[in-house]
């Protein structure tokens, strides 16, 4: 998987909760910011965190299982501001423009009930509009010897 760098906050119940973690997030300033849902949120080691009253964040810094002295510098950069927040350093945050991403309900999420290949006909970053979205190319995979299915729409309403 491949994320653009963000910092997230979940979507909660709980109001005064969203208000500190929203803050932390904030404060944290990856070049990305995103209020989370969370489709599987019951089996989520944050929500256990958030149900004991805890502010919690997380982050996502490119994915893949690998890093770069790009990642690194905004892990780096967000440790530090999150100390200084929290009294423990001392110094201003170091601020940088951070662009709001929002994922306002379940259709945020698209789940593949098949096997196969997605090609992806946009890049990460760069900017859709509802309606005008290329959509990605779905390849099911076919048994040996059978013809390829290639699903070029989706059939969920936005």
């Amino acid at each position: 998987m491949a994320f653009l760098p963000f910092c997230g906050a979940h979507v909660l119940k709980d109001k005064d909760r969203p208000a500190r973690c929203v803050v932390a997030m904030r404060v944290f300033n990856a070049p990305y910011s995103t209020m989370l849902l969370e489709p599987d949120a019951d089996s989520m080691y944050d929500t256990a965190a958030e149900r004991m009253g805890k502010t919690f964040i997380g982050t996502e810094l490119g994915g893949g299982g690998g890093s770069s002295a790009y990642t690194v510098a905004i892990a780096k950069k967000g440790i530090r501001n999150l100390l200084k927040h929290a009294g423990l350093l001392q110094g201003d945050l170091e601020r940088a423009e951070s662009l709001s991403l929002e994922m306002p309900d379940d259709r945020c999420f698209v789940f593949s009930e098949s096997d196969g290949l997605l090609e992806l006909c946009v890049d990460l970053g760069e900017p859709v509009t509802t309606g005008d979205l290329p959509l990605p190319r779905f390849t099911m995979f076919a048994a040996l010897g059978k013809r390829q299915r290639h699903i070029t729409r989706l059939s969920m309403a936005f």
